[in-house]
């Protein structure tokens, strides 16, 4: 392998992490964590129950190759009537006869199934650390476009206190009827923007019941909390974890040993088959001069034409092929994480310009801007066109929180497990709402009840 390669994987298998909390029961559940969907997903989502069906097939293969001959022993019965004399005379044969593999073509077979086997559960493994990655990619999206639905709340409310106080002024006569229009024009688009960010919202939610298997009906209500945003350091380490934790390099490396033990397989193929056997045969005749005649056979087929030219051929392609795609998989992998890297640090950056410059003071503005519009100091195109460059710069806030935590989700797929101890030093960006800990249908103002949000369990996460 080139130096810039991802180091050999160790041996054994890497286990897919599931977090070890009861699978919840979609009747009776509340708002779920993150473990507990993972934990649901890996357990119920339809492409992980594929997989491990799949995976049985290389037992099977096991199975197949198990047995200490290949092929089953032959009966022969033969019964027939002989004529001398004119007379005739019953005639008996009975003959057993069996192939043997002489060059170990057992022990081959088993070693290329119980590869065949490995790489089964292996590519079973990787499809469920997909489904994982894709559950956790959700999770997170539906976190965000939670805060999408809160800043949408807040437009609406600033909305309908400005329609408010332009009605009061229309009917005090110190403004134009157009600026009530105006105001109830604004209200319109807020409540339109709203409607539209719950129902993306929502729609992730049903996308996340889809993969994890849960009822679409009734789509899980989420807990838990956005994670820190952090940089990415350096990508040695994240490169040491992928080796060590992600499925694909084992996959790769036991797709190449299947097909090298296939290679094997198919140049035993190549040998000769005896055939041994026995036959005993009893002749008719006169009284007293009958004949038991035994015989032992042993039939060796000539390798001459056929000497399994087509196997051993296609089962060098299969290796070859294996061979490119273990070292295309190792050279480009560290790429990906070198582009997931560069895109999680970009986002990281943009979070932190928003939320230590533009967000803190957002609401703020608007509250003056409603206040000066109330004192007539400004007119309502002004207070218009302040809420539009508001709105699209919370938009922007929150494109970049959502493209950091997607980024962040693609870089843990690409290594295959948390990356918290390689992450540099926290950003300082955008908070977590704290309604997010009494669950996705909350609105601000926290809990239902005063009730304090369920702290998020210890080392919760992919």
């Amino acid at each position: 392998l080139p130096p810039h390669a991802i180091p050999e994987p160790p041996p054994g298998r890497a286990e897919v992490h599931v977090p070890d909390v009861p699978v919840p029961d979609p009747d009776t559940a509340g708002p779920l964590g993150l473990d507990e969907l993972l934990a649901f997903a890996d357990a119920h989502g339809p492409s992980a129950e594929v997989a491990r069906a799949q995976a049985e097939r290389g037992a099977a293969e096991v199975d197949a190759a198990r047995p200490l001959l290949q092929n089953n022993p032959q009966v022969q019965v033969g019964l027939g009537v002989r004529q001398s004399g004119g007379r005739n005379f019953l005639e008996a044969e009975v003959s057993a006869s069996q192939q043997l593999e002489i060059a170990g073509e057992r022990r081959t077979r088993l070693r290329w199934a119980r590869r065949a086997r490995e790489t089964a559960q292996a590519q079973a493994d990787l499809v469920r650390q997909r489904l994982h990655v894709q559950v956790h990619t959700l999770y997170l999206q539906a976190l965000v476009a939670r805060e999408r639905v809160k800043v949408g709340e807040k437009v609406v409310a600033f909305a309908q206190q400005v329609q408010d106080i332009a009605h009061r002024r229309v009917q005090a006569g110190e403004d134009a009827p157009m600026s009530e229009l105006v105001a109830r024009a604004e209200l319109a688009l807020a409540r339109a923007n709203l409607v539209n960010v719950e129902q993306q919202e929502r729609a992730l939610r049903v996308r996340l019941a889809e993969v994890m298997g849960w009822p679409a009906d009734r789509p899980p209500e989420l807990r838990g909390s956005l994670p820190q945003v952090r940089e990415a350091r350096d990508t040695a380490a994240l490169v040491e974890l992928a080796a060590e934790h992600h499925p694909s390099f084992r996959v790769r490396r036991l797709a190449m040993e299947q097909a090298q033990a296939r290679l094997q397989v198919e140049k035993r193929e190549a040998w000769p088959e005896p055939t041994v056997g026995a036959s005993y045969g009893r002749e008719g005749g006169v009284p007293g001069n009958l004949a038991d005649v035994w015989l032992f056979s042993l039939q060796v087929p000539i390798p001459l034409w056929n000497r399994n030219q087509g196997g051993r051929a296609r089962a060098k392609a299969d290796l070859k092929i294996a061979e490119a795609r273990r070292q295309a998989v190792h050279v480009q992998w560290r790429a990906q994480i070198e582009r997931a890297a560069t895109n999680l640090n970009a986002a990281a950056q943009r979070v932190q310009i928003y939320g230590a410059d533009v967000l803190p003071r957002a609401e703020d503005n608007m509250r003056l801007i409603q206040r000066a519009y109330d004192l007539g100091e400004i007119d309502i195109q002004a207070v218009s066109q302040t809420r539009e460059r508001v709105l699209e710069t919370q938009t922007q806030a929150l494109g970049a929180l959502s493209d950091y935590y997607a980024a962040l989700a693609t870089l843990e797929g690409l290594v295959g497990a948390k990356i918290d101890e390689t992450l540099d030093r926290p950003v300082d960006g955008l908070p977590a709402s704290p309604s997010l800990e009494a669950g996705s249908g909350a609105r601000p103002g926290g809990p239902a009840g005063g009730e304090e949000p369920a702290p998020r369990p210890e080392g919760e996460g992919t």
